[in-house]
């Protein structure tokens, strides 16, 4: 076997109708290399635990396949059960599928590791792929790169711009990348301070990855993530999905704004108009939520309420948001 390690990751947690798809998708992998199998169950109150335990005893695993399981003594919650598992990795490159999606191309892994180990310039690869809703049973193909047509950011380079500025353009399940620059993550003062605060563990790592070098992009779908549509509009998803928007806005509020990270310091030095930009666009989007949800946003201790306590600019906005945004935005691009 003559390419490296690499280490795919699997989190799951109620997954007991999908794991089994999530890890076909991985054990059939065309790769002439290790793989290092990591799947961290999160104490799934299904039976999530005994499908894998059953699944991995009576198939016949690829010897260049090491698989670890593991199910967590208690519920840690994602975004640690993520954290460990990452930890976990020792290999060169690390990919993710998390139990509810999974893999269709069997050389996906084989693909992606090609380019990058005769690209030294590029540190991630990622692909284009498909959305299966689960409910109505549609699958719409090629969704990312309708994504990346929508958000006009179709290029090998992503800056942070656009990881920062556009949704889902990175598909989590889609990536590889370069292991060599984890421990210098782990070390980072934002993720020191943040990394356990926010609902999401994938936009930090790859906002930070793109500091180290080029992203390279897969225009083939290799791979389906599912799409819940049940039970949208009852309150407790609304509370969800109020709670991940708030947190995505602390998420970009500390990367921008928090000069103790470095993330910061390097947007200010590598390009100023791109900060600026970033900075209007953080406050208006998150302004909206103030607007419409000031009475959840004020109850609870966000880093958005934290700099919203500091500024009188956003007792103005509030009221006079639409008349002045771009009045605000000419005067902030001068600094």
């Amino acid at each position: 076997m003559n390419n490296p390690r690499v280490s795919v990751i699997t989190i799951t947690y109620g997954h007991e109708k999908y794991i089994i798809d999530t890890i076909e998708g991985i054990v059939k992998q065309e790769y002439n290399g290790e793989i290092e199998y990591i799947i961290s169950n999160d104490c799934s109150p299904d039976d999530t635990d005994k499908i894998i335990t059953d699944y991995l005893t009576r198939i016949n695993i690829p010897a260049n396949i090491t698989i670890k399981y593991t199910k967590q003594e208690k519920n840690i919650g994602i975004i640690p059960n993520f954290i460990w598992a990452l930890k976990q990795a020792t290999g060169k490159y690390i990919s993710f599928c998390e139990g509810d999606d999974f893999w269709t191309d069997y050389q996906k892994l084989a693909k992606q590791i090609s380019f990058l180990e005769a690209n030294d310039t590029y540190v991630l690869s990622n692909t284009d792929c498909d959305a299966y809703y689960q409910d109505s049973g549609m699958l719409v193909k090629n969704i990312n790169f309708l994504n990346r047509k929508k958000y006009r950011c179709i290029n090998d380079l992503f800056p942070a711009k656009d990881i920062l500025d556009a949704n889902y353009i990175i598909r989590t399940a889609s990536v590889v990348f370069k292991a060599s620059f984890l421990n210098e993550y782990y070390n980072s003062d934002f993720f020191k301070v943040y990394a356990d605060k926010l609902m999401m563990a994938d936009t930090p790592l790859w906002t930070f990855l793109s500091t180290k070098g080029k992203f390279h992009y897969l225009n083939s779908s290799t791979m389906v993530y599912r799409v819940s549509e049940s039970g949208v509009s009852n309150s407790t998803n609304e509370k969800k999905s109020l709670q991940f928007d708030i947190s995505v806005c602390d998420m970009k509020y500390a990367m921008i704004f928090d000069n103790h990270y470095s993330f910061s310091k390097f947007l200010k030095c590598k390009n100023k108009v791109i900060y600026n930009h970033l900075n209007v666009n953080a406050l208006i989007k998150k302004l909206d939520l103030y607007y419409l949800f000031p009475k959840e946003l004020n109850s609870k201790n966000t880093l958005l309420a934290k700099y919203a306590s500091k500024s009188n600019l956003f007792k103005v906005f509030l009221k006079y948001k639409f008349r002045i945004t771009l009045m605000f935005y000419n005067q902030l691009c001068k600094i």
